[in-house]
């Protein structure tokens, strides 16, 4: 396994090295946007790091939606930064990114979001094989409200804060009636909007095939 890094700033590059390291995962580092899909042709990586600024972001969504073209769903394209709006978010998985993470990193996150992206020969890589023992299982007893659904996961908004690793249960049936499935949703962070209400990204926790297939169909309708 091996990934393929471009960073706007260099001081995170310890950070994620380390994180990599830790995992036998090898890399490799480009220059710059322009040599990162030269250099993907000649790596042929199996996860694409990419750091994206707001100066940065068209084209880094660019870049997103080449790589995916080029290599497929097989590629596992990670969108690193210190902050991300709902808007860039969304445009970003919208080019066929999977992923965003701030700095600093949640490595217990970022590994358990890795290790179910792995294909089965890499799994022993992982230190560990799901969160679960390492994240609070929480009933909410207060109002969210969606704001987004996606094949990976579920955004919600609240007046309140939701913090990250918490694992709890989401009825799908309530964002359409032709998906009458209850899922379980991990939290990866959350943002503060500017009406002081928190937007939680989550990811779907060990989801069946049927469930993802059904969301994917749902989406495609919309």
């Amino acid at each position: 396994m091996i990934a393929q890094i471009v960073l706007t700033d260099n001081k995170y590059k310890s950070s994620i090295t380390n994180f990599l390291e830790k995992l036998d995962i090898s890399y490799k580092f480009s220059s710059d946007f322009l040599n990162y899909k030269i250099d993907s042709l000649k790596t042929k990586p199996d996860l694409f790091f990419i750091q994206a600024d707001n100066n940065s972001s068209p084209e880094v969504l660019d870049l997103v939606s080449d790589i995916r073209n080029l290599f497929g769903a097989i590629a596992t394209i990670i969108i690193l930064g210190d902050d991300m709006s709902h808007k860039r978010m969304t445009a970003f998985l919208a080019e066929g990114a999977d992923q965003f993470f701030s700095f600093p990193f949640d490595l217990t996150l970022m590994e358990d979001f890795l290790s179910k992206r792995t294909p089965l020969t890499y799994y022993n890589t992982f230190k560990y094989r799901t969160i679960p023992s390492r994240s609070t299982e929480i009933d909410i007893k207060f109002d969210v409200y969606l704001s987004s659904l996606s094949e990976m996961g579920v955004t919600i908004r609240s007046p309140h804060l939701i913090k990250n690793g918490a694992l709890f249960n989401f009825n799908l049936e309530q964002v359409s009636p032709n998906l009458p499935y209850e899922v379980q949703a991990l939290t990866t962070h959350s943002i503060q909007l500017d009406s002081k209400e928190f937007e939680t990204y989550t990811v779907f926790f060990e989801t069946q095939d049927e469930v993802k297939n059904a969301i994917a169909h749902e989406l495609r309708k919309g």
